[in-house]
């Protein structure tokens, strides 16, 4: 019997016990998150603690309190309260009323926790709020703000733009990252000096393309957005497209205008958005950045290069009497290349071509074992190289050279002025070093390397060991560099290599000269308008209007086309003559610079609707349709404009031809643009 009972108690002790652990944990876990977190639980806490002690000591009190002869007596309350609040109204003697024992309980008690744990609270407060910020994890009200979605190699150079700038009037700048934002915090301190006074930043830690981090931003209230994306992101592209349309659902009701950047780094994606009809809705407007093919526009187009300048391809200019043709040869296949080469194809058109045919520019692609890359280029662009010359360079066991011709266009379709090559090589083989040494010492031909391996250290060991021709000809080397281009910064000082020149470091990826390109490129947008619509050109409007218009593009394909033309004017204004850095503010153009800017422009338009993946039609099929058009049957005319809307809704464009082709409504559209660039340029 006595053993049975035993059973029971140690039952009962084991309950117990498993109840008292149960809640005993409860309450801990309770109370290390109210102590790390928040701090409406810290002051409850605290509260609730002093309540039921002043309880306590109230009732214990008033078990014990004599009222002194005189009548007058405190309530145990108040005595209570007394000595918690303030422990200088214990007297340390006996006044026969309360206890001095448990006057002196109270006191301490009170002291402990109306002073010690007070204090602790309000500094654990302090403290979590402060670690909070720093971890990006405090909520505020936004508007009118400026908002940076990702902290990748760009964000440095935005926020300098941004310093420098001050493109954003002082708007508060909201970076939200995924990323420890301490580290982010660093760098970018260490990169930018006095950021905390020049710039009013708010960091917010989430990732961007979840619903409520951008809510919880005010996204919808933003003056701006770039989308950047996050350093070392495999799928960077992927992100930014999602973060892109959770924007656009985010802020489909918004009322006010906001310009939206996106950065994509694939020349697929990039191509992708260029047909995308519905690129941006009323009022959130999208520009879609190229970190890659920016940098080439920078080397190529603005030439930025610290304090002077990159060279040109053309050096000084080609006009209609010069024999010099370019060469531009690109050793590496990646995406910069594919950058380089078509930022190249876009702005390389020359008058000379006009009078000679076979004065066309040239663009060579270098790289070991090449076919497959060329097999790939041509697939991806094989509606250009319908029309244009290509050939393989390659050398045999013997170093023989030889070429493969692989694309001749029929002779009705050959007015493209530029050609490519495709060279079988590494850049260290004695092939090709004796190739370009060849090629360097050609008196009518402007050569330009640009070494694009993927690798940094490759590409600048490639750049100072190339043959000495190279440098004692001064042909331009523009180097690829991701991380840093300091080495070769120093090199392009050191004589021997004043030739070399590094591009695409991280640490100057943002583009300050796109604004400029884009807003030339809404002038030009404006000029097609004026004639679409068979109004002449008077001046240029304000720059709300230039914007009004330039929103109203549904397609980004006729963004970049407006671009594209913006980009070649340099290349245009030096081939007659004029240094488009240093033009007079009252600079016209004669007749006869805008008849052979004219036929420039059409052969740039040309090769840009073909990279752009746009097709031409058989000779025969576009002779046909001009005819329709300017029939002077209603009928005729009506169904030639048809079979013309109908074939650019499928990316196909009668214009695409030689400029001879061209009916006079068409050719209007070149003299249009050239005709104004002084315009365009002030």
């Amino acid at each position: 019997m006595t053993h049975h009972y035993r059973e029971i108690d140690n039952k009962l002790g084991q309950y117990t016990m498993k109840f008292l652990n149960k809640y005993w944990s409860h309450f801990v876990r309770w109370f290390d998150r109210s102590f790390s977190y928040g701090w409406v639980r810290q002051v409850a806490f605290l509260l609730a603690t002093l309540a039921v002690l002043i309880a306590i000591w109230t009732i214990g009190m008033s078990f014990y309190h004599e009222k002194p002869a005189d009548g007058e007596s405190k309530s145990s309350f108040v005595r209570t309260l007394e000595l918690m609040l303030d422990p200088g109204a214990f007297q340390g003697s006996d006044n026969g009323e309360f206890p001095i024992i448990i006057q002196l309980l109270v006191t301490l008690t009170g002291a402990v926790f109306f002073t010690a744990m007070l204090i602790t609270v309000l500094s654990n407060i302090l403290s979590n709020r402060i670690e909070k910020i720093k971890k990006g994890r405090v909520q505020y009200s936004f508007e009118d703000h400026s908002i940076i979605l990702g902290a990748n190699h760009l964000l440095n150079n935005l926020l300098k733009e941004f310093a420098t700038t001050k493109i954003h009037n002082n708007r508060r700048v909201v970076i939200i990252t995924s990323q420890d934002i301490e580290d982010i915090y660093s760098t970018t301190l260490s990169s930018i000096q006095d950021l905390d006074k020049i710039i009013d930043i708010t960091w917010i830690n989430g990732a961007q393309t979840v619903e409520n981090v951008l809510l919880n931003a005010d996204i919808d209230k933003a003056h701006s957005i770039y989308i950047l994306g996050e350093s070392d992101e495999a799928n960077n592209d992927s992100v930014n497209l999602e973060t892109w349309n959770l924007v656009r659902k985010v802020c489909k009701n918004i009322l006010h205008e906001i310009d939206c950047y996106l950065v994509v780094e694939r020349m697929a994606t990039y191509h992708i958005l260029q047909f995308d009809t519905a690129t941006s809705d009323s009022h959130l407007h999208l520009n879609i950045i190229n970190s890659l093919e920016n940098w080439a526009h920078r080397v190529l187009v603005t030439r930025e290069y610290q304090e002077a300048k990159y060279p040109a391809i053309d050096r000084c200019g080609i006009s209609i009497n010069d024999n010099h043709t370019v060469r531009f040869v690109i050793y590496g296949i990646n995406r910069m290349s594919y950058a380089m080469a078509s930022t190249v194809a876009h702005i390389a058109h020359f008058p000379n071509f006009i009078k000679d045919r076979r004065k066309r520019t040239k663009i060579c692609l270098a790289a070991p074992e090449i076919k497959k890359e060329m097999d790939f280029f041509l697939g991806h662009y094989d509606n250009l190289f319908k029309l244009a010359h290509a050939k393989l360079v390659y050398w045999d066991n013997n170093n023989e050279i030889h070429e493969q011709i692989l694309r001749t266009p029929e002779p009705e379709d050959d007015f493209l002025d530029i050609e490519w090559e495709f060279w079988d090589t590494s850049i260290e083989s004695e092939n090709m070093r004796n190739h370009i040494s060849r090629l360097s010492t050609i008196e009518d031909e402007y050569l330009s390397l640009a070494i694009c391996d993927s690798k940094s250290d490759s590409s600048a060991a490639a750049a100072l060991y190339l043959p000495n021709e190279i440098y004692q000809n001064n042909v331009p080397v523009f180097v690829y560099q991701t991380s840093n281009g300091e080495v070769l910064r120093y090199a392009h000082n050191v004589a021997k290599y004043s030739n070399i020149y590094p591009f695409g470091m991280y640490d100057e990826y943002n583009d300050t000269f796109l604004r400029s390109r884009i807003n030339k490129a809404k002038k030009i947008n404006y000029l097609y308008e004026l004639e679409n619509n068979g109004h002449y050109f008077d001046s240029m409007p304000s720059q709300n209007e230039l914007d009004k218009l330039w929103h109203k593009i549904t397609a980004y394909v006729l963004k970049l086309s407006n671009i594209y033309s913006a980009n070649s004017i340099p290349t245009k204004l030096r081939s007659i003559g004029i240094d488009p850095d240093n033009m007079p503010e009252d600079q016209s153009l004669t007749q006869e610079q805008i008849n052979i800017l004219s036929e420039i422009e059409h052969n740039r338009w040309n090769m840009e609707r073909l990279l752009l993946g746009i097709q031409s039609l058989p000779f025969a099929e576009r002779t046909r349709i001009n005819q329709l058009i300017l029939s002077d049957d209603p009928d005729q005319k009506s169904m030639g404009k048809k079979l013309k809307q109908e074939y650019q809704a499928k990316y196909f464009h009668k214009d695409i031809a030689a400029y001879e082709e061209l009916p006079e409504y068409s050719k209007k559209y070149d003299e249009v643009i050239v005709s104004n660039i002084p315009h365009v340029l002030r």
